[in-house]
């Protein structure tokens, strides 16, 4: 059985984040730049400007590379995430283009902190006023 971390990472890069791109399609075409985003020993690479936004794996050729210990992870999904103890303690790190860090944060700023509990996204209430 996988573990919670995993399986809310699962959920947020296989379902989530391929919603959010859906509902806000205009907007992810207009940026450019890849993430890639290690969650312990499994990765995932964010495209923005492409069609198909999310990848299975690491994109060694990213403009950014994260990497959050699954607890990090979940804390981040739950918006309770210091980033500065975060950092001091290791349990993230980047490297690169921080100005896709902050691109990638306006993006998914239309997700609530109850939407970062990756809930099945036909339950979300989005609201993109």
């Amino acid at each position: 059985m996988e573990n919670t971390a995993s399986t809310k990472a699962h959920k947020f890069f296989g379902e989530t984040l391929p919603a959010l791109v859906e509902a806000q399609l205009e907007k992810h075409l207009a940026n450019k730049g890849r993430i890639s985003f290690r969650i312990g020993e499994e990765s995932w690479t964010f495209r923005f400007g492409e069609a198909e936004a999310v990848h299975e794996g690491a994109d060694e050729a990213a403009g950014l590379k994260m990497y959050f210990e699954p607890s990090a992870f979940d804390q981040f999904l739950a918006s309770n995430l210091d980033i500065r103890l975060a950092v001091n303690a290791g349990t993230i790190k980047a490297e690169g283009d921080f100005e896709l860090l902050k691109q990638f944060g306006l993006f998914i700023e239309a997700m609530t902190p109850r939407h970062r509990q990756v809930e099945e996204p036909q339950k979300f209430n989005w609201n993109f006023s």
